[in-house]
């Protein structure tokens, strides 16, 4: 008998997103959010503040969609965690602050965003990432869609 995770991927589209990610070893979102993860809007509690220290970067779900969290300067930025070129996990990304603000380095390939803008400043890839706006209320750290 096959379980959720023993599925193979060609059988998975007739699932839900969320049964999708759970079966591949994704974040539980389904337990998180409601059935219809892809009209998630508003502010959405994705994590506290202690579980991302200065100078460090998270990653969260903002729905079904994985959000990098960092944390540089005294300042949060939440960004979408994937580079437009190949992927690459931006929350593994080497941050810096060469003067034009603070900018993340794909691990992959190397193209650098704005944390900001999310817009690209070199590299390879074709476009920005999607930003989103923050907020921390009573520790704990809320973001929203710019």
């Amino acid at each position: 008998m096959y379980t959720l995770r023993d599925t193979p991927m060609h059988i998975a589209i007739a699932m839900s997103l969320p049964e999708v990610m759970d079966a591949i070893g994704g974040a539980k979102i389904s337990d998180l959010v409601d059935d219809d993860v892809t009209k998630i809007s508003g502010w959405l509690p994705v994590a506290k503040v202690d579980e991302l220290k200065p100078d460090s970067a998270i990653s969260v779900y903002y729905g079904t969609q994985q959000v990098a969290l960092f944390r540089t300067n005294g300042d949060i930025y939440a960004l979408n965690n994937r580079c437009p070129h190949a992927r690459g996990p931006l929350c593994d990304g080497q941050v810096s602050n060469d003067g034009k603000g603070p900018t993340v380095r794909c691990p992959w390939h190397e193209a650098y965003f704005s944390l900001a803008s999310g817009e690209v400043i070199f590299g390879p890839s074709p476009r920005g990432v999607e930003t989103f706006q923050v907020k921390v209320e009573d520790d704990t750290i809320y973001i929203s869609r710019s």
